[in-house]
C-alpha cells in the first residue's frame, strides 16, 4: 500500500486555502422579479379568462402573463384535490374520482399545448388560436367539477 509522500504537506495546503479567504461567501442578492416573472400562489386564486380574453395580438405579453396564472391556479386547484383524495377513508370507493382525476389531468395538459401553440400564432389567426385556449380553460374548470361531483366525502 502506498502512502503519501508529502501528508503534511496537503494538510497545511488546506489550511490555507480554508483559513485564507477574508470571508465567508455571500449569497448572491435575489434579482428583482420581471414582469413575466411566475404567478405567485398569493395573486393566481383571483385569476379568471374574462381578464384576458379580449387581449389583441399586439398585448399578447399581457394576454400570456395572465394565461400563466391560469395555469397556475389551475395547478393550485389540482393540489387541493391531490390532498383531498389522500385523506379520503380506506372504504371510500374511488374509482369515479380517479377516473375523473384523470380527465383533469388530460385538461391540463391540452390547456398547455394549446397555449403553447399561441405562442407561434400570427396577427390573422390570434383570435382563432386565443379562443381555443379559452375553451381549453372551460374544460379543464369542467373537469375539476366532474371531480368534486365524483364523491361526497
Amino acid at each position: 500500500m502506498q502512502t503519501s509522500r508529502h501528508p503534511s504537506f496537503v494538510a497545511a495546503l488546506v489550511s490555507v486555502v480554508l483559513w485564507s479567504s477574508p470571508a465567508p461567501l455571500a449569497a448572491p442578492a435575489p434579482a428583482e422579479p420581471s414582469p413575466a416573472a411566475p404567478a405567485t400562489p398569493d395573486d393566481v386564486s383571483s385569476a379568471r379568462w374574462s381578464d384576458i380574453k379580449d387581449t389583441t395580438h399586439e398585448m399578447r405579453a399581457v394576454f400570456f402573463i395572465g394565461l400563466e396564472r391560469l395555469e397556475a391556479k389551475l395547478d393550485q386547484q389540482i393540489a387541493a384535490l391531490v390532498a383531498r383524495r389522500a385523506a379520503m377513508k380506506d372504504f371510500t370507493d374511488t374509482r369515479e374520482w380517479d377516473f375523473a382525476m384523470k380527465g383533469l389531468i388530460s385538461a391540463r395538459s391540452y390547456l398547455q399545448s394549446v397555449g403553447s401553440e399561441l405562442t407561434r400564432s400570427s396577427r390573422e389567426t390570434w383570435d382563432q388560436d386565443k379562443d381555443k385556449v379559452g375553451r381549453a380553460w372551460v374544460s379543464a374548470q369542467d373537469a375539476r367539477d366532474k371531480v368534486l361531483r365524483s364523491t361526497t366525502s
